[in-house]
């Protein structure tokens, strides 16, 4: 015979820091952390460095670093 039990309720999860953060409309510094820049805007980014520099080849992931760089400041 099976014992037949009541279903279980899911549990809550619990909110992480930064989304509590975001509910609030906090701003302080933790709550305003720098965001990823996009792949595709990094690209656009360093090919304006390419360009900048006179179109030298061979400083690929040089104008890719600076670019992902210059994205991430505040």
């Amino acid at each position: 015979m099976v014992k037949r039990t009541a279903p279980r309720r899911p549990q809550p999860r619990p909110f992480d820091q930064e989304t509590r953060q975001e509910m609030r409309g906090d701003r302080s510094p933790a709550a305003t952390m720098e965001r990823e820049p996009q792949p595709d805007e990094i690209a656009r980014r360093a090919y304006a460095i390419f360009c900048e520099r006179g179109c030298q080849d061979g400083r690929a992931m040089d104008d890719w670093l600076k670019a992902e760089h210059e994205l991430r400041k505040p």
